[in-house]
């Protein structure tokens, strides 16, 4: 079999910065993570919007970067966007 090294974990949660509005971007923030095993990280991003902000989670197509510029479609919703990193050693 492969040997691999463990997933990455999340130590300090990752942040949204920038001012929520139509036109302003906004950014998604890396956080923290260990178990990387001197590995260089990569980082995949899905922004999302929610009616209340806890339930309905739908991604927003095409929003996978580490930015993401509200459109006017967006008032009223909540945002949210889901990290993941990965590291060349780890299944």
């Amino acid at each position: 079999g492969t040997i691999t090294e463990p997933a990455p974990v999340n130590t300090v949660l990752q942040a949204i910065t920038g001012t929520v509005r139509v036109g302003q971007t906004l950014k998604c923030g890396e956080g923290t993570w260990d178990n990387m095993g001197g590995h260089a990280a990569s980082f995949t991003f899905q922004w999302r919007l929610s009616d209340d902000g806890s339930t309905g989670w739908t991604d927003i197509a095409g929003a996978t970067n580490s930015t993401y510029v509200p459109v006017t479609g967006d008032i009223g919703q909540f945002f949210d966007v889901v990290l993941t990193a990965h590291n060349t050693g780890s299944a």
